[in-house]
């Protein structure tokens, strides 16, 4: 099984974080395609997800969250060099836009 990459320099996946990310993957890849990550706070469901992110054959990804972890997901993002975009449904304007993409480092 190929190594999973790295989100920063010195990143570390935990265990059930890299079997996290190859479940994702593996959804991705199969016919019924999709699936919802839940679990307890704090145990990674963002590294999770930017992991999918990175690793994903996929040029986007469709991420539904609570506004309030917004700014955990723009700063883990910006870490990880990955371009994306968030739409705030509350007031009807983006929140920010990454313009470096991670596929591109690759």
């Amino acid at each position: 099984m190929a190594s999973l990459k790295p989100l920063w320099q010195d990143f570390t996946y935990k265990p059930h974080q890299e079997y996290g990310v190859r479940w994702l993957l593996k959804r991705e890849a199969d016919s019924i395609k999709g699936g919802i990550l839940c679990d307890e706070m704090g145990l990674g469901k963002t590294i999770q997800m930017l992991g999918l992110i990175l690793e994903s054959r996929f040029s986007s990804t469709l991420l539904v969250a609570p506004l309030a972890v917004l700014d955990q997901w723009r700063e883990t993002a910006e870490r990880c060099g990955i371009s994306c975009s968030m739409f705030n449904t509350k007031t009807h304007n983006w929140e920010f836009r990454l313009n470096e993409s991670s596929k591109e480092k690759s």
